[in-house]
């Protein structure tokens, strides 16, 4: 079951998707792009809905210490031939609440996923409420351009926004969406992008 999580006055509660439209493979392509022309800050990194295991992959490649958190169960056989890799098979608000007891540093870890679009926002908020050393996720281009997020975007302007020039594909075919995406990294310690977020007067 779903597990509530409190982090710093902010309650989320059901973060946890399982729809097919929300659990889409990243072609690994895409992973090794971001992996081969970013750096992440901290040895250890946690892929929260890891799925497959395509960035499990590319992050043991390189050398992280690795954690791979996945709600469904069936995943963990394809998770399992990444035996470097740290497997929990679980939701990720109640693996993060045993973080949170355990009293883990959460600035010496960082997080690598294509999250959920659905819960998209409150993973990025429930995330950086924790404090995280680096957020890297892959979401789409216009995840920025949201009326009911704008206030909240202003105060959380990522570091890096990492465009892909060539559009990915979640099906067999090859085909890809009408969507552009990108990777939004929020990293401590670093100034934040300058984006201005426009909004005509009614």
């Amino acid at each position: 079951q779903p597990v509530n999580v409190t982090e710093d006055g902010l309650l989320f509660g059901n973060l946890v998707a399982t729809a097919a439209k929300d659990c889409r493979d990243t072609p690994p392509w895409v992973v090794d792009l971001l992996l081969d022309n970013f750096q992440l800050p901290t040895e250890h990194v946690i892929e929260p809905f890891a799925g497959r295991g395509r960035f499990v992959r590319g992050l043991i490649e390189r050398g992280y210490s690795t954690t791979a958190v996945e709600v469904r169960p069936e995943m963990k056989p394809l998770l399992e031939r990444y035996p470097e890799a740290d497997i929990h098979i679980g939701t990720w608000a109640k693996y993060l609440y045993g973080m949170k007891k355990a009293n883990v540093d959460f600035s010496r870890v960082s997080l690598v996923s294509n999250p959920p679009f659905s819960i998209a926002w409150q993973m990025v908020r429930l995330c950086r409420a924790a404090n995280f050393r680096c957020i890297v996720f892959l979401l789409t281009l216009n995840f920025l351009a949201s009326k009911k997020r704008r206030k909240w975007w202003r105060a959380n302007r990522p570091t890096d926004l990492k465009i892909l020039s060539r559009r990915p594909s979640y099906v067999e075919s090859g085909a890809t969406d009408a969507r552009d995406y990108a990777f939004y990294i929020w990293e401590r310690g670093r100034p934040p992008l300058w984006i201005d977020f426009l909004l005509p007067q009614d």
